[in-house]
């Protein structure tokens, strides 16, 4: 009786478990690109605390399968190293692949994603890294202003505005401006800071708060990297 009672017991699970729908998974994948900077290393891709693997060098987009649907970080480290270059939260689509490009390079003092859309061929793009330093200008975060100059009236005209910059981060913000004017005339941009918890102006030794951030080349995304030249605020374009 007792072999018998075993049995129909394990008949009647599994005739429950034949109801029970199969869990499907569905995946798609998530690529990276490093830009091609100054001794760019190889950068350890990790999801959710998980190393995914390491990409194949600079220039070339290198892809990771993840399960989709399922949201979670996506953190960026240096080869081999705790240095965190950028990190985001994620939710892969289904039998698609989402595209970052980042970058890093110690030399020039940049790390963070970049853009990946184009740059029209009458505009330029910028995107800010705050690296000033602690010597001269100690303000961990800042407020930047840009502006343009108007020619005809002498004044600064208002053009956009980062707000809480965190030393050492490219903020996440890209700035697409207007290259020139109707009549093809260069525009000349302009930019201050402000401590962003104070409001108190950076002014260096020089006595202006305004920093020219104006590049040549239309059709060009630049990272600007505001840095300390010697007590003044000077700026590096490196063009993506």
């Amino acid at each position: 009786m007792r072999f018998l009672f075993i049995v129909l017991t394990l008949v009647t699970l599994i005739s429950c478990r034949k109801g029970e729908l199969p869990v499907s998974k569905y995946y798609g994948k998530v690529g990276v690109t490093v830009a091609d900077l100054p001794n760019s290393p190889s950068i350890d891709v990790y999801f959710e605390g998980h190393r995914l693997g390491e990409t194949n060098g600079a220039g070339v987009i290198t892809s990771f399968v993840l399960e989709s649907g399922k949201p979670g970080k996506l953190a960026l480290f240096k080869h081999a190293t705790d240095t965190l270059i950028a990190d985001t939260i994620i939710t892969v689509p289904v039998n698609k692949q989402i595209d970052f490009k980042v970058a890093f390079s110690e030399d020039l003092g940049i790390k963070g994603f970049l853009a990946s859309q184009p740059v029209a061929a009458d505009s330029i793009a910028f995107q800010f890294i705050y690296d000033l330093g602690d010597t001269d200008y100690p303000s961990t975060s800042v407020n930047l202003y840009l502006v343009r100059i108007n020619f005809e009236t002498g004044e600064y005209d208002p053009v956009d505005s980062l707000m809480n910059m965190q030393k050492g981060r490219l903020y996440p913000k890209i700035l697409n401006l207007p290259f020139a004017d109707a009549d093809g005339n260069q525009y000349f941009y302009l930019t201050a800071l402000k401590d962003a918890v104070t409001g108190e102006e950076l002014v260096p030794p020089s006595g202006s708060p305004y920093f020219v951030t104006t590049a040549d080349t239309p059709g060009t995304y630049y990272i600007l990297r505001i840095y300390n030249q010697g007590g003044e605020i000077g700026v590096t374009f490196t063009a993506i």
